[in-house]
């Protein structure tokens, strides 16, 4: 008798879920309606989704033309100004199994967003949780000193440098 198959199921996602507008106008360091600010933060996830491969980014803008694009994992959606990204956010949010939504994170300081997401069973943090999150590591290096050189390293260093190494055989004298 043969054995019976078994098949994986696939592994859960998390799905972290961005009000990128939101998040522009209100995280330290950005800008809303600048275009560097949502780049860099379109960097910035990339990064995150590195280091967090099994999380599903997608990342939503108010916009007047509606466009999708995946790039580097994350994907961006922009609607088209016919709707509110909040509603397109919520329908996304909908559209996940019921199963999923506990493993779905929205990020938003829009309490009446947060609200919506909550009643779905969806969890909700902070622009700044996420922008926390998103800085680039500190190193913290204790061999590395911030003050530089010291003076007696220095005149070490110009002591060996100045004088050739005695090797054998070439020897002055």
């Amino acid at each position: 008798e043969a054995p019976a198959k078994t098949t994986a199921s696939p592994r859960p996602q998390d799905y972290l879920v961005v009000d990128g507008c939101n998040f522009l106008g209100c995280a330290a360091g950005y800008s809303l309606g600048d275009e560097e600010s949502r780049d860099r933060l379109l960097f910035r996830l990339q990064e995150y989704s590195m280091a967090h491969p099994a999380h599903r980014i997608t990342l939503f803008f108010d916009g007047k033309r509606a466009s999708r694009r995946v790039t580097a994992g994350i994907t961006e959606q922009v609607t088209s100004g016919n709707r509110p990204a909040d509603d397109v956010i919520i329908d996304f949010l909908t559209e996940l199994p019921a199963q999923d939504r506990p493993r779905a994170v929205l990020v938003t300081d829009d309490r009446l967003l947060g609200e919506r997401a909550r009643r779905l069973g969806v969890r909700t943090e902070s622009v700044a949780w996420l922008n926390d999150r998103l800085q680039p590591p500190r190193r913290n290096h204790p061999e590395v000193r911030s003050q530089g050189v010291s003076r007696g390293e220095v005149n070490e260093w110009e002591q060996f440098f100045s004088q050739p190494p005695q090797r054998p055989g070439n020897r002055k004298g």
